[in-house]
């Protein structure tokens, strides 16, 4: 599976994933050059760095850069390179940041334009999951649920079960699950739904 791995300016941990194509969104190109990953291109307006930190990366690197005042975030023009250039999975580090509009702005990329997303930071990752069933293996002790449109779920192997339950987008008490096995089973039967894993 191809993969690419996008860094905003609020990336940390970085994951090193062999053969990943590395995308630094406007300032994330520092982050992944602080963290020792040869950032193979960069995408945005470059609004969050000085003059002197860009002519060094214009010097060493492929840069894709964009005006300030724009239609699209720098976030969302780097899913559209990784798009274009045919990369399966996305792997969104720093997604969840400082500015909530940003952080909306990221989920609701996931959620009702690209699915292949996986949202991230070094203590919660979010993906989505379509209709069908699924298996969810992880360390992260908190596992939540959130209906997109009106969904039908059933959970096993989770602290608190559901059967068939019908939920929809107002809901919030499939928050803070916990796996009791190894292996958690998720039934789509109708609608999607993010899974959001905390370690907090």
């Amino acid at each position: 599976m191809k993969v690419a791995i996008l860094a905003t300016p609020l990336a940390t941990k970085i994951p090193i994933v062999k053969d990943a194509y590395y995308i630094g969104v406007d300032a994330g190109v520092l982050r992944l050059i602080e963290q020792g990953i040869h950032p193979d291109m960069a995408v945005g307006d470059f609004d969050s760095m000085n003059q002197e930190q860009f002519r060094s990366i214009c010097e060493k690197f492929v840069i894709e850069k964009h005006p300030v005042q724009k239609d699209e975030s720098d976030t969302e023009l780097a899913i559209m390179i990784a798009k274009e250039k045919g990369f399966e999975k996305i792997i969104v580090v720093g997604a969840f940041g400082k500015r909530i509009d940003h952080t909306i702005a990221n989920i609701r990329l996931l959620a009702y334009r690209w699915h292949d997303l996986y949202l991230l930071d070094e203590n919660q990752c979010m993906f989505y999951l379509k209709e069908g069933e699924h298996e969810i293996e992880t360390t992260y002790p908190n596992v939540s649920f959130f209906a997109i449109g009106e969904t039908i779920i059933s959970l096993e192997g989770f602290m608190y079960p559901l059967d068939h339950r019908k939920i929809c987008e107002s809901d919030i008490y499939t928050l803070s699950n916990t796996l009791i096995e190894k292996k958690g089973k998720v039934k789509v039967e109708q609608g999607a739904v993010l899974c959001v894993l905390t370690n907090e």
